[in-house]
């Protein structure tokens, strides 16, 4: 399976976004040793914080390095 997450971290996510980073962690620890996953985020713009892998850690950095700022382009970013 190749899964991509897509995260909202425009300003309005502050309080949410601790609890997605958590959940999103958990979530790529139950991947199987050939899922694939990439890590995007969108506030302004998409931004690709980590291209599909296989390496669980790598993915779970992605995650918890995300920040929260900017406005929303949600279907910018979902059409992207």
């Amino acid at each position: 399976m190749s899964c991509a997450i897509l995260l909202d971290t425009n300003g309005s996510m502050g309080r949410a976004l601790p609890h997605l980073k958590n959940a999103f962690s958990r979530i790529i620890e139950q991947l199987g040793p050939d899922d694939t996953i990439a890590i995007y985020s969108f506030a302004e713009q998409l931004v690709l914080h980590q291209d599909f892998t296989k390496d669980k850690a790598a993915a779970k950095r992605s995650v918890l390095q995300l920040q929260v700022g900017g406005d929303t382009a949600f279907f910018d970013a979902l059409s992207e």
